[in-house]
């Protein structure tokens, strides 16, 4: 009797997501030297794939690292060069004659309000890009590791294939 939470297509769904599953190598019918031979093979294939996928990550790492230091630096640039402005606009305001500060003062105050927010904007445009190309990395690190692991299962098969033709 079948039950009654039964979906086919749900179980469908699920046939297809997992059907993908890592291929088995039976070590029925292999003499001694072949599974210990094959035992060797696997363990030599792991290390070897847990080595790439660490060095991807290494890599990754470092990008990300370089990344946000870049984005640092960069926004350290602007906030210098528009504090460096602003303190010009001051100083101008400071050298003026008292006659002139109170027509000149407005101005400068709203030309300072102005760097600033050329300035937030700015920063912000660099967080995006900065993010984008974090986003980028992410996204190419996830592509090698998925590489690798089909390629570790083409390494495994092909080593699996090579020893079971061994007689």
């Amino acid at each position: 009797m079948s039950s009654v939470n039964y979906d086919p297509v749900k179980a469908h769904e699920y046939y297809e997501r997992t059907k993908k599953l890592k291929g088995r190598h039976s070590t029925k019918g292999m003499s001694d030297t072949q599974k210990e031979t094959w035992a060797y093979a696997k363990d030599q294939l792991k290390e070897e794939h847990k080595d790439i996928n660490t060095q991807i990550s290494e890599e990754k790492k470092e990008q990300l690292a370089a990344i946000s230091e870049s984005v640092q630096e960069q926004k350290e640039q602007l906030s210098d060069k528009a504090k460096d402005q602003i303190e010009s606009l001051r100083e101008k305001l400071k050298s003026m004659p008292k006659e002139k500060k109170k027509e000149m003062r407005a101005k400068i105050q709203e030309a300072i309000g102005k760097i600033k927010s050329d300035l937030k904007t700015a920063k912000d445009d660099i967080s995006q890009s900065g993010a984008g190309a974090k986003e980028v990395t992410r996204a190419t690190a996830s592509a090698a590791k998925e590489k690798e692991a089909e390629d570790y299962e083409k390494r495994k098969d092909a080593a699996y294939d090579k020893i079971k033709g061994m007689k």
